[in-house]
């Protein structure tokens, strides 16, 4: 019956039965920032967890406390899975 509107301008999106009427419903953007985590360079296993611009073109590092040896380190990006 749609049949002859599915064509590749709307693949990937997906039909919807909304009371005997169909709506395409489309996909969400993504979203422009990523979280990201940041690991003491330390070795201690101490996190932060940060946000970040998606388009960034580089890896996020930062000086922070690390509670663990007690001082500021180094803290490097790590993406959180």
């Amino acid at each position: 019956m749609f049949d002859k509107y599915w064509d590749n301008k709307t693949a990937g999106t997906k039909w919807v039965d909304i009371k005997d009427r169909y709506c395409v419903v489309a996909k969400k953007a993504k979203s422009r920032t990523i979280v990201v985590r940041l690991i003491s360079a330390a070795g201690t296993g101490f996190t932060y967890v940060k946000q970040r611009p998606r388009t960034a073109a580089y890896r996020l590092t930062m000086m922070k406390f690390d509670p663990i040896v007690n001082r500021h380190v180094l803290f490097v990006e790590n993406k959180i899975k």
